[in-house]
């Protein structure tokens, strides 16, 4: 009976691959409302992780480049006075070389420098073990000679509590922390594209803050890094209003956008994308499903005649149904497979080409294996049960109907 399939397949190969790559492409088309569900998920997961006021907290993108502190000061300071000192959210993400020749620290060449302003520090919630965190006074200071910071856990071997470390930003500008505290590694923090990328593993990270001065080269990229908190009371457009009467005094132009704006504004994008996902889906499956009907029905009128040699010989008619069946069951089986390959690649990402372990959005969400079996299985029952009655019409006709062949 194998060797009946087995040469079957091969007399009918072409069809069969024919019908393989319309089912594999049905499938995977049909398992991308998995990856846009997954993809929307972490925009949120993202948001709750970190326990931001999502309707309170914006985030902006600067419209005129870098921060020019001669400039752009006056903006940031009406800002304050506007909406309040801690209004204002910057997260500096930098790496800095060592100058200090101690040994206990001559193995530690770079490090990574997050700066940062007392609202994100509150809101990152960091478990001190050792030492203290930051306290108000320390944001409010303007910190020339030595900045206070907060190292990873990783460090307690390596650095001691109260110890200076001398920095180099850029080979000329030198800077002097002061080792106030460590926080727990495995320590997340959100990216600078905070939504749209994995949490930032802090291990191996020093936390400072904002040394807010002019000369600092950090600061050039304050309006990349700039967050505003409502903690005013005033409603979304009321807030947005004060910033748009500051833009227009210091001729700025900020775009200004609240987390939950955000969010709403991708909710309605996946939305649109699963709904153009099921109808490209469905129509692929439809179509499938219509060619496997159809051709399984005129394959099976042309094989009439083996079809009545093989009642002849005595071949039962549940019996050649079922061989009919084994033959359209390897193909189902052969696309599932091909379908996991194609998810397994579709999935793969390149960890070697993205630093510091931020990943996408795009590179994290994933087309769900389960989604790809379970359709894979609904279209199998429906395909066999299909063929079944297709070949039915054909093999239950009388021997000698089916010996003369094709009419």
């Amino acid at each position: 009976m194998f060797k009946h399939v087995m040469a079957s397949i091969r007399k009918n190969k072409f069809i069969g691959l024919i019908f393989i790559f319309q089912i594999v492409i049905a499938i995977v088309g049909l398992a991308q409302i998995s990856y846009y569900n997954d993809y929307f998920n972490y925009f949120e997961k993202n948001a709750k992780e970190f326990n931001l006021p999502i309707e309170n907290m914006y985030t902006t993108k600067y419209g005129g480049g870098i921060f020019d502190y001669s400039k752009n000061n006056g903006f940031i300071e009406d800002l304050k006075k506007s909406l309040g000192e801690e209004s204002i959210g910057v997260f500096l993400d930098t790496d800095l070389e060592t100058l200090s020749s101690k040994d206990n620290i001559s193995d530690i060449k770079y490090i990574n420098n997050i700066q940062i302003t007392d609202s994100i520090y509150n809101l990152m919630g960091l478990e001190i073990i050792k030492g203290r965190g930051f306290n108000k006074e320390e944001f409010k200071k303007e910190y020339t000679k030595k900045i206070p910071v907060i190292v990873s856990e990783e460090y307690l071997d390596t650095i001691n509590l109260g110890e200076e470390i001398k920095t180099t930003y850029g080979e000329d500008y030198i800077e002097t922390f002061e080792v106030v505290g460590f926080f727990k590694k495995d320590s997340k923090w959100f990216s600078r594209d905070f939504l749209n990328a994995e949490a930032k593993n802090l291990n191996n990270t020093f936390i400072s803050v904002l040394n807010y001065k002019s000369g600092n080269p950090h600061i050039n990229n304050l309006f990349s890094n700039l967050y505003l908190f409502n903690t005013t009371g005033y409603s979304n457009e009321q807030f947005k209003n004060i910033i748009k009467v500051l833009e227009d005094k210091h001729s700025e132009v900020l775009y200004t956008k609240s987390v939950k704006e955000i969010i709403d504004e991708e909710r309605e994008i996946n939305k649109q994308s699963i709904i153009s996902t099921i109808v490209i889906g469905v129509t692929l499956i439809t179509f499938t499903l219509f060619s496997i009907g159809l051709v399984s029905f005129y394959s099976l009128k042309n094989r009439k005649g083996e079809i009545g040699l093989m009642k002849v010989v005595g071949a039962k008619t549940k019996r050649i149904k079922f061989i009919i069946l084994l033959e359209w069951s390897i193909y189902l089986i052969t696309s599932l497979g091909l379908s996991i390959v194609v998810t397994y690649f579709n999935n793969k990402v390149d960890l070697e080409n993205l630093k510091d372990n931020l990943m996408s959005v795009t590179n994290l969400a994933k087309m769900s294996y389960s989604s790809v079996f379970l359709i894979w299985l609904g279209i199998t029952i429906i395909a066999i049960i299909i063929v079944y009655i297709s070949s039915s019409k054909i093999i239950d006709k009388q021997v000698t109907e089916l010996i003369k062949g094709v009419e």
